[in-house]
């Protein structure tokens, strides 16, 4: 093949993707951060539920419209919780939760960064959780804007502590009275909340509770030089067993709609969740919808249940508010490990990174993980690239040959042609065999890629060194050089696939330069597997030139 054209295709896609990057920036703008600040001040203070149709073996009394508050209202205070795991705050006014940090994972790489904030009611990318009670008749309830009253305003949960349980109450006429808790563990991210509903009247209250996850979504600018992009943010819900992914550009013209007797629905982006899970068994209707320009709400109702008089009812439902834990989301709740999105590449991605987390269990580090799957995954393909590498020592062999043969037909390329066939076939070599260990391993390359791209468990995951984060680039650009050490050492074991000398070595520096600078956009992970990979297939190939060479002597 023309290594021109190779290179003028190259340059062609990478033109093609900044153009579509320009367009998309163009014609996807970001809202204004001040702008986008204004408008999530005006609009979460407020609640509402969708004018939805009942659930099936429901009366139609279960229609659930909740009053929007037509003005924010005051706030009575807070009780703040800390676990070993999470710092969350809960609003006394409608009893939701208005934020939560992810105190194991930092912003930065620096121990002085602030944890991940997966809820906040401030700032230009708000998401906040709330929940309530909304009755079926004109009965009170403790819907949006109820006001709470606490035994406590802070609670710690750490040391020798199992279980938290904090108790918001509310107190209605008649004696009616409602106790919302929020149950935490130490190390756990699933939240349990639970009604208490003690009715001390004459007649039955029937009411319903609800869950809505409401938050502004902020598009941002991405180039070819951060490939973010690829990460899918937006909602997701599931529907007997299966993810389905609900998309804000959807939600702006066709609202999400669906009632289901198991399963969760949950906002998701590149390694955290904030997912609704109800009970499994009953019919809750689970929805999605844009309220307004970039802001979006989806949620849960439940069906209405009815606690007789002077009786007491109890009902809740669970949410997880953390990381894409691969190996504790399946124990959550069913079919939440798809959250963790492969794409395309799923069937290998998924069975790489339980093998990668396999090896990373005995040996304690996510780097001698990755350097350990590269020696499995060579030691897999050893037979394939043993035979590569002896054809390719063979035309190695053969290069003398084959520029005497250049020089004899010069003026007639077909007769060239024909006279290296002949000799490939005389001395059984195929030129096609030196590729065909790289396109089977080719996706291997593109899976391992994702799985770093994707996985919060190698997200700030430290390897020796220099390099402190396996899922960003070499910030020191130390191992894309070595990678291209290792390529020129390895060119210079092969045979070329031209015959001219001048070509080769303009090769022989252009091509190493080339992986270099795409090697500088990779995370460090996928770099250090291209580094291994590349010292064993240099130690390999200089072994069977050895072997090829002994015995072509004793041939001889």
């Amino acid at each position: 093949m023309d290594n021109r054209r190779v290179l003028l295709l190259f340059a062609l896609v990478a033109v093609l993707y900044l153009l579509w990057n320009a367009w998309e920036n163009q014609f996807h703008p970001v809202l204004p951060q001040s702008q986008a600040r204004v408008v999530a001040s005006r609009t979460h203070p407020a609640s509402a539920l969708p004018s939805l149709p009942p659930p099936p073996e429901s009366s139609a009394a279960s229609s659930l419209p909740v009053q929007r508050s037509p003005v924010p209202l005051p706030r009575t205070g807070y009780v703040r919780v800390r676990t070993r795991v999470l710092r969350a705050r809960i609003a006394l006014r409608g009893g939701g939760l208005e934020r939560v940090a992810l105190l194991a994972y930092r912003q930065g790489l620096s121990y002085r960064s602030p944890p991940v904030t997966l809820l906040d009611s401030h700032g230009h990318g708000w998401m906040v959780v709330t929940s309530g009670l909304e009755s079926s008749n004109t009965a009170p309830a403790p819907g949006s804007d109820a006001v709470y009253a606490a035994p406590f305003h802070h609670a710690l949960c750490l040391k020798d502590c199992r279980r938290l349980v904090v108790p918001l109450v509310w107190r209605g006429p008649k004696g009616l009275r409602v106790v919302k808790e929020y149950v935490f563990r130490p190390d756990g991210y699933v939240l349990r909340v639970r009604y208490i509903v003690r009715n001390g009247g004459g007649q039955s209250w029937r009411a319903a509770p609800y869950v809505l996850l409401r938050r502004a979504h902020v598009r941002h600018n991405y180039s070819f030089f951060n490939p973010r992009h690829l990460v899918y943010s937006g909602l997701g819900y599931d529907a007997r067993g299966a993810y389905h992914k609900i998309s804000y550009d959807h939600l702006r013209h066709h609202p999400f709609e669906k009632t289901l007797r198991s399963g969760w629905i949950t906002y998701v982006d590149n390694y955290f969740l904030a997912t609704m899970i109800p009970p499994r068994g009953e019919p809750w209707r689970y929805f999605a919808r844009a309220l307004r320009r970039g802001i979006y709400e989806a949620g849960v109702v439940g069906p209405v249940l009815t606690v007789p008089a002077h009786a007491t009812g109890r009902f809740g439902l669970r949410l997880y508010l953390g990381p894409k834990l691969q190996r504790h989301l399946a124990a959550v709740a069913p079919a939440l490990r798809q959250t963790v999105d492969y794409g395309y590449m799923t069937i290998l991605a998924v069975p790489l990174y339980d093998l990668l987390a396999f090896i990373e269990r005995i040996v304690g580090n996510w780097g001698w993980a990755i350097v350990l799957l590269t020696l499995l995954i060579k030691a897999l393909f050893f037979p394939l690239q043993r035979m590569s590498g002896t054809s390719m020592a063979r035309m190695r062999a053969l290069q003398p040959r084959m520029r005497a043969l250049q020089e004899r037909y010069a003026e007639d390329k077909t007769r060239l042609t024909q006279a290296m066939m002949e000799l490939y076939k005389k001395e059984k070599v195929n030129p096609a065999s030196g590729c065909l260990p790289m396109l089977v391993q080719f996706p291997i390359y593109i899976a391992l890629y994702w799985v770093l791209l994707f996985s919060v468990e190698l997200r700030h995951a430290p390897f020796i060194l220099w390099i402190r984060d396996l899922s960003a680039p070499d910030p020191y650009y130390i191992l894309p050089v070595l990678y291209a050490v290792t390529l020129a050492a390895y060119q210079r074991l092969v045979p070329q696939m031209t015959t001219d000398r001048l070509q080769a070595r303009l090769m022989t520096i252009v091509v190493p330069i080339a992986v270099a600078g795409i090697s500088l956009l990779m995370p460090a992970g996928l770099v250090v597997y291209w580094f291994v990979g590349g010292v064993f297939n240099i130690l390999q190939q200089w072994h069977i030139n050895r072997l090829v060479g002994v015995t072509r002597a004793r041939q001889t």
